[in-house]
């Protein structure tokens, strides 16, 4: 194999390995539930949305339910945790309760006004 054909080689390879990482990389929701001590906290990362507008995005569990809303950034992007740990409230988090998370999973609706953007849902780790 020759220098160029070395190079190819490699540069399809890293392009590869960079496409399957992104394909794999990010969850819209996930979640995860931990009993000592209780806590419950969920997030939520959507992109490809229309920058510097308004979507709420509301996460469920049993007859639980929580929303918080935010501007989506200059690439479209909108992340909210959701977190009943007191430290992660206080740096920005919107608060749940400790039991918020029920039979391990939470669903997920994003909307801006009344349109639907996602509607998913997650099964939680569990600890």
């Amino acid at each position: 194999m020759n220098s160029k054909q070395s190079i190819l080689s490699t540069l399809s390879c890293l392009l590869f390995f960079c496409l399957v990482a992104n394909a794999s990389a990010g969850d819209v929701l996930t979640c995860e539930k931990t009993n000592k001590p209780a806590r419950s906290r969920a997030s939520v990362e959507v992109e490809d949305l229309k920058p510097g507008v308004l979507y709420t995005a509301t996460v469920t569990s049993g007859s639980n339910s929580s929303s918080a809303s935010q501007i989506a950034d200059a690439f479209g992007n909108v992340e909210v945790d959701f977190d009943s740990n007191t430290k992660d409230i206080l740096a920005g988090a919107t608060p749940l309760t400790k039991t918020f998370i029920v039979k391990g999973t939470v669903a997920l609706s994003v909307t801006t006004g009344s349109v639907e953007i996602v509607n998913t849902s997650a099964t939680c780790k569990i600890r």
